[in-house]
C-alpha cells in the first residue's frame, strides 16, 4: 500500500513538471512573439523614414516654409476652392447649443464694431474644435502642462551640419521622467533670416521650476540672441462617446515630430466620418495627376 502511494505520489510529481515545462514554454513563445512583434514594429517605422527621405531629399521630415503658419493659410484656400466660408483673427465669445446639447454654432465679437459689444453668430452641422475653445466646460479635461523655450540663435549648435535638425535628449540624462526636445530651423526652411535659427526646446513640466527642467538642454544651444518662455496647459477630450456633434482634439505635446499629432488627425477623421484616412500612395507616383 506505502508502494502505491509513493508510486502516485511519483507520477503526480512527474505530471507536474511535465506541466511547468509546458508553461515555460508558452511563456517563451509569448515572449518570442513580443519580441518579433517589436522587431517588425521597427522595421516598419525605418522603412517609413526611409522612403520619406528618399522622396522628400536629405530629411525624413516634412516642414512647411515660412513656419507653421502655412497650414492654416492652405486650410483656407482648399475652404475657399470647396466653397467654405473661413473667419481668420476672429475670436471665439461663447459656443452655441441646441436643446439637445448638441453644437450649432459660435459666436464671435462683429471686428468692425468699435464698441465690441456686437456679436455675430456662425452656425454648423459638426464643431471641430482646439479644446482651449471648450476649457470652460467639461467636455475637456486637463492632464498636465508643457514648457517652451522659444530661442533666436546667432549660429548653429556645435555639432549641427544642415539648416535644419531635431534633437531628442533622453530625459534619463537629467533624471527626469520625459525626454526634452529640440526643433532647429533655419533660412533653408524660409523661418529665419540668413545667419540666424529659431530653436525651440520643449519638454513636459515635471515641477514647479520648469526653466531649471530645460536650462540644461539651452547650454547645448550656444549664442542664443533672444529667448521667449512660456507654460502652457495640456488638455485632453473627455467627449468621445457623446453624441454632442463636438469633435475635440488633444492640446499639442511636446514632441516635435508631429507623430502624435498625426495619429490624432486620423484618429478624429475616423471619429467624423466613420471611415479610416487612406495614406496608400506609390512613392514612385507621387505629385502625379490621376
Amino acid at each position: 500500500s506505502t508502494q502505491s502511494t509513493w508510486e502516485a505520489v511519483v507520477s503526480t510529481q512527474s505530471t507536474w513538471e511535465a506541466v511547468v515545462s509546458t508553461q515555460s514554454t508558452w511563456e517563451a513563445v509569448v515572449s518570442t512573439q513580443s519580441t518579433w512583434e517589436a522587431v517588425v514594429s521597427t522595421q516598419s517605422t525605418w522603412e517609413a523614414v526611409v522612403s520619406t527621405q528618399s522622396t522628400w531629399g536629405t530629411s525624413p521630415y516634412i516642414y512647411p516654409c515660412w513656419g507653421l503658419g502655412g497650414l492654416p493659410e492652405g486650410f483656407s484656400r482648399l475652404a475657399a476652392v470647396h466653397g467654405g466660408v473661413y473667419m481668420l483673427r476672429r475670436p471665439i465669445s461663447k459656443i452655441l447649443f441646441n436643446d439637445d446639447g448638441t453644437a450649432r454654432g459660435v459666436v464671435s465679437p462683429d471686428p468692425e464694431d468699435e464698441t465690441g459689444e456686437k456679436m455675430e453668430e456662425a452656425f454648423c452641422k459638426q464643431l471641430i474644435g482646439d479644446p482651449s475653445y471648450f476649457a470652460d466646460t467639461d467636455k475637456v479635461q486637463k492632464v498636465g502642462q508643457v514648457a517652451q523655450w522659444l530661442c533666436i540663435l546667432g549660429d548653429k549648435p556645435k555639432g549641427i551640419e544642415g539648416d535644419s535638425a531635431q534633437i531628442i535628449i533622453p530625459g534619463v540624462e537629467f533624471k527626469r521622467k520625459n525626454d526634452i526636445y529640440v526643433s532647429l530651423q533655419g533660412w533653408g526652411l524660409q523661418c529665419a533670416p540668413q545667419g540666424r535659427y529659431i530653436a525651440m526646446v520643449s519638454s513636459n513640466v515635471e515641477t514647479a521650476d520648469p526653466r531649471a527642467e530645460l536650462a540644461p538642454a539651452l547650454q547645448m544651444l550656444g549664442s542664443i540672441i533672444e529667448e521667449f518662455f512660456f507654460v502652457r496647459d495640456v488638455y485632453v477630450p473627455t467627449n468621445k462617446d457623446a453624441k454632442d456633434n463636438c469633435f475635440i482634439a488633444s492640446s499639442m505635446d511636446a514632441t516635435t515630430n508631429f507623430q502624435s499629432v498625426t495619429r490624432e488627425v486620423m484618429a478624429l477623421y475616423k471619429q467624423i466620418t466613420g471611415k479610416d484616412v487612406d495614406l496608400t500612395a506609390d512613392a514612385a507616383t507621387l505629385g502625379q495627376e490621376s
